[in-house]
């Protein structure tokens, strides 16, 4: 999670697979670009009020495009749930 161009309300989201959070090594990248965390569209009993760096999700999303030499799936967030 990264502030997007200086804002402090939006930010780059770099997503990994599994459960590992930031130590994630195996698969594709998965990349939201200038979202709040409203455009997240939290969901679930415990939807929290915000995000942090290391929060394990369940996402649903759009695909915008795929980057074949960075590896990375970029997104538009659709839905996303506490796991």
């Amino acid at each position: 999670m990264a502030s997007y161009g200086g804002d402090q309300t939006r930010y780059d989201f770099l997503l990994g697979p599994g459960d590992k959070g930031p130590q994630t090594t195996d698969g594709p990248n998965f990349k939201y670009e200038d979202v709040n965390t409203g455009d997240l569209h939290l969901a679930g009993q415990q939807a929290p009020a915000t995000v942090a760096v290391g929060d394990k999700f369940r996402f649903v999303a759009e695909v915008i495009e795929f980057n074949t030499v960075q590896c990375v799936f970029r997104l538009a967030p659709v839905s996303t749930e506490v796991r």
